[in-house]
């Protein structure tokens, strides 16, 4: 009986054994499988001046940063000035990153590391660079600088009527901004853009212009992407001369009293416009303000007011388009 019970225990211990080896096992394999180990999927510049602004970030989009404790960023193998992570509302990861101050990176191609605290890192190759200043004011584009300030930049493409602004994100707040495209542009540039970086999730409460071509204000600014962030372009001006020719010939039997006006863009939506056009050749008693939508290419009319006392049409809409008043 005492040899009998003997073996019993010898199997219990080694069952026991058996067990404790393969908990401590699969103990090792859902540690290993914790690890977060960081995933690039795009970065926003892909490029800056050498003279680029330290307090302006670039933005890393991303998965498995981690959140819990230090992650590093470095460009070849000089590491960022700061680094935060951030969750967008979409619930996707990304880093907001800040080139070093003091050991300033020189122009050049770069790799970009993101390190978790764990030291585990995903390498970005040949995927940042660094501009010369003199290559940056002319880029190869043919779009060069026309004006360059702390919060903002005027880009001038070359042989055409077009500018754009870009505006440093921290020049514009939750509650807008407004800016006079003429001072910044010129009284007689055709085609205006507005570029800047949003977040997905915010609203900007209104972006106000200010134009001898036209007044225009857009309210509740959205992103629309799917992304965490995305650049929003806005496109607040006359048309071109082609365009313009094809819709002077769709509205041959009305009297045309005012510039083609287009607001439109990419990777946003808005709330409402609300817009003041001025008119001319006209007593201002039977003017209508027509909107043309480039996807149906219908035209739809308006509700609007003649303020005859500075012969401008006010009036607003809840979709882009481009708009003319008519006689």
């Amino acid at each position: 009986m005492k040899r009998f019970i003997g073996k019993i225990i010898t199997y219990l211990v080694c069952f026991f054994f058996i067990i404790s080896l393969t908990t401590g096992i699969y103990s090792a394999s859902a540690q290993g499988s914790a690890i977060q180990v960081p995933a690039i999927t795009g970065i926003s510049p892909g490029s800056v001046s050498e003279d680029y602004d330290e307090d302006e970030p670039v933005l890393i989009a991303g998965d498995g940063f981690n959140t819990e404790g230090n992650i590093r960023v470095k460009f070849n193998d000089i590491y960022a000035e700061k680094v935060y992570t951030h969750t967008g509302s979409d619930g996707k990861m990304y880093l907001e990153v800040y080139l070093p101050d003091d050991d300033r990176l020189e122009p050049g191609i770069y790799n970009i590391t993101v390190i978790n605290s764990d030291n585990n890192e995903q390498t970005f190759y040949d995927e940042f660079s660094v501009i010369r200043a003199a290559d940056y004011l002319v880029p190869a584009e043919g779009v060069r600088v026309k004006y360059s300030g702390s919060s903002s930049e005027v880009l001038e493409t070359v042989n055409r009527s077009q500018d754009t602004v870009l505006l440093a994100s921290r020049y514009i707040e939750r509650r807008g901004l407004t800016l006079d495209l003429d001072e910044l542009m010129g009284d007689d540039v055709l085609v205006r853009k507005i570029i800047f970086s949003a977040t997905r999730g915010e609203s900007i409460r209104e972006i106000d212009t200010i134009s001898r071509w036209a007044e225009i204000r857009l309210c509740g600014i959205k992103l629309d992407s799917d992304y965490s962030w995305e650049d929003i372009e806005l496109r607040l001006g006359r048309i071109e001369p082609v365009l313009k020719k094809s819709l002077q010939q769709k509205l041959a039997m009305a009297s045309i009293k005012s510039e083609f006006i287009e607001v439109g863009g990419e990777n946003f939506t808005f709330d409402q416009v609300e817009l003041s056009i001025p008119f001319t050749n006209s007593e201002g008693y039977d003017l209508k303000v027509l909107r043309y939508d480039e996807q149906t290419r219908q035209w739809h009319e308006l509700p609007c007011r003649a303020n005859l006392l500075d012969n401008v049409v006010e009036f607003s809409s809840r979709y882009p388009g481009i708009f003319v008043v008519v006689e």
